[in-house]
């Protein structure tokens, strides 16, 4: 700092004395003040000299010139003041030039300069006085003050500048903040009248200086150069990056041409040990359509500072709700991060389908420094829309109708389509009962497999020498959303033999298998199909809208006889099933996995005039047809 405009306690040796000042600068990095030289005498009206010490470059600036009586009488123009002091010499006069102060480098432990004023020409006039000296208190005390950082801090004489002290506004009250670069804020020092009446408001310039804290002691980290004011408040960002889980002080003065105000109050914050940043939704966003069970993905966080147990130590949590607020949230998941740079996250309820939801995410981590918990904020509000869910008849394969089964049967359905929601959870469910109505079914169930077809298993056996009807449907239930069912499937029909063994439904070859040869012609079954299903005949014509109801009936019914039957894949290409032929296997093998893909086949075709006004069930063997035709046929079950 500048010494103050005030009167300065001299000691006079002879008529005429050299004078010069030094400054010092104080361990806290703060711009201290020069104290007069020890004299041999104390004028009246002044302090005892103190011992001077080392200082720093002479300041840059304006540097006023002040005349000194050796008597301790001050002018500011150079002219004694009336009456004297008592016993003092007369008029005899020291010139003074004052050096102004430089702003202080930056960085940290870095000290702020000191002051060396040089003495000025033994006698002159009145000094040339800049604008700013008139704002400069004037007092009765030595003209620099050695003032500690606790009084400055406390708002204390430690400034020249007639202004008051900037606020802290942001980080104060010790908060914890997530940036080891914080940006420091005060609300703007207010200048006196004399001062606005020369100079715009916010003329100001301002200092910070930064310490950090441990225990009982501080730290000079960082005093910064004089930033521009700013309108209203001033900002400036920490150029040092600070320790994380550290404890910090920081203050803040106004300054303008040479001249400081008084520092503000200490306001004090803390580094977190650690940062996370929030996982980033990934997929589902932007209002996708999705399955109600749909999986959530997210892009892991970046940590700053140390965690416990690495990418792995980190959990990420979802929370799905039915409105931007989250006021309804309807399902939450928390999984641990992947090292991939990824998450995948899944609910452990179904959603509701046709709605449309929103998501967000959040982390969760134990820092190594203090054992505390971190949690980050959370992510953007990501939105989805679930698919309405649709589940389609399974179909009954066998037991056939008419067919006669062992009272230990089971029950083997196509599965049907499954729409807006996995397959995974999805049930297959089959009712037996004495009539059609179903009125007292045994009932059974299986998840539904990942292939073509399911098998399901009543709880115990049936009665033999009984008639029996099943029926078939798909369910899966979605918990606090309800249940999702397709329709149960038409009703078929069978009998449990007199002895309640035999007939059980085979699922294919039983092995092992010898050479098959040529199969028998089995029309007579097909005809009494055709009669119990005319309608799966009429309908059978797949390439103009028809199904393929007649085509499964009769596979499943010739496999009752035998389980080398099964589809034919044209021209050798499987999955590209033949509509109205099949394939009877004639090779050798221990298991029906020994067949599948096999050319060693019969093929028959099964229906006359197919996709014609009036198919009838055939038994047409064009086996050597097509061979003859360079072609070959190909063995494969299920469809």
């Amino acid at each position: 700092m500048r010494p103050r405009w005030g009167t300065v306690a001299l000691c006079a040796f002879a008529a005429s004395v050299a004078l010069t000042w030094i400054g010092c600068s104080e361990e806290t990095a703060s711009p201290v003040a020069p104290t007069p030289a020890p004299a041999a005498g104390t004028p009246a009206g002044g302090n005892s000299g103190a011992p001077a010490s080392p200082g720093g470059p002479a300041g840059k600036g304006v540097q006023p010139r002040i005349t000194v009586q050796v008597d301790g009488g001050f002018s500011p123009s150079g002219t004694a003041p009336a009456g004297g002091g008592a016993g003092s010499p007369t008029t005899t006069s020291l010139v003074i030039d004052i050096g102004a102060v430089s702003p202080p480098s930056t960085g940290p432990g870095r000290s702020l300069p000191s002051m060396r004023p040089t003495a000025g020409p033994a006698l002159g006039g009145a000094p040339e006085v800049p604008a700013a000296a008139a704002l400069k208190e004037s007092s009765r005390e030595s003209s620099v003050d050695q003032v500690d950082h606790d009084s400055e801090a406390a708002g204390g004489e430690g400034g020249d500048l007639k202004a008051s002290a900037p606020t802290p506004t942001s980080p104060v009250g010790g908060v914890e903040i997530p940036d080891v670069r914080p940006v420091l804020q005060v609300t703007n020092a207010e200048p006196d009248e004399a001062f606005l009446a020369g100079f715009a408001a916010d003329n100001f310039q301002y200092q910070f200086e930064i310490y950090n804290v441990v225990g009982g002691s501080r730290t000079a980290v960082e005093a910064a150069a004089t930033v521009p004011g700013g309108s209203g408040s001033t900002s400036y960002r920490v150029a040092t990056s600070l320790d994380r889980a550290a404890s910090y002080t920081w203050r803040a003065r106004a300054f303008f041409d040479g001249a400081y105000g008084p520092w503000s109050a200490d306001a004090a914050f803390s580094t977190a040990a650690v940062v996370l940043s929030p996982p980033a939704p990934r997929s589902p966003i932007a209002g996708a359509s999705v399955d109600v069970d749909t999986v959530f993905n997210v892009t892991n966080p970046t940590v700053e500072g140390r965690i416990r147990g690495g990418v792995g130590g980190i959990q990420i949590e979802i929370q799905v709700a039915t409105d931007d607020m989250f006021a309804n949230i309807v399902g939450t998941d928390r999984e641990h991060a992947r090292s991939r740079g990824d998450t995948n996250l899944a609910l452990n309820v179904f959603l509701a389908d046709e709605t449309t939801h929103y998501w967000r995410a959040r982390a969760m981590a134990t820092a190594v420094a203090g054992n505390s918990r971190v949690t980050s904020a959370w992510s953007d509000v990501a939105s989805f829309r679930t698919r309405q869910v649709r589940l389609a008849t399974p179909r009954p394969l066998a037991p056939i109708d008419g067919a006669t089964v062992g009272v230990g049967t089971h029950f083997r359905v196509r599965n049907g389509a499954v729409r807006g929601i996995s397959s995974r959870g999805v049930q297959i469910e089959v009712q037996v009962a004495t009539s059609r109505t179903f009125g007292d079914p045994r009932t059974g169930s299986t998840r539904m497999r990942g292939g073509a077809e399911t098998t399901v298993d009543l709880r115990g056996n049936l009665m033999p020498s009984q008639q029996y009807f099943w029926q078939a449907r798909a369910t899966v239930s979605a918990g606090a959303t309800g249940e999702f069912s397709s329709d149960w499937s038409d009703a078929a029909s069978f009998r449990t033999s007199a002895d309640g063994g035999g007939g059980t439904v085979p699922t294919g070859p039983a092995g092992p298998f010898g050479p098959g040869g040529n199969p028998p012609n089995l029309l007579s079954l097909l005809q009494q199909l055709a009669a119990q299903h005319p309608d799966a005949l009429r309908n059978s014509c797949q390439d103009h809208g028809g199904s393929w109801r007649f085509m499964e009936l009769a596979v499943e019914r010739l496999r009752q006889e035998s389980g080398r039957w099964g589809y034919n894949c044209k021209r050798g290409n499987c999955p590209d099933v033949s509509h109205d032929a099949i394939a009877y296997y004639r090779g050798s093998g221990q298991t029906i996995d020994a067949a599948q893909n096999s050319t060693n086949v019969a093929i028959i075709d099964i229906i006359a005039g197919h996709c014609g006004p009036n198919p009838q069930p055939s038994w047409l063997d064009v086996t050597q047809a097509t061979a003859d035709a360079n072609s070959i046929g190909r063995w494969r079950y299920p469809r």
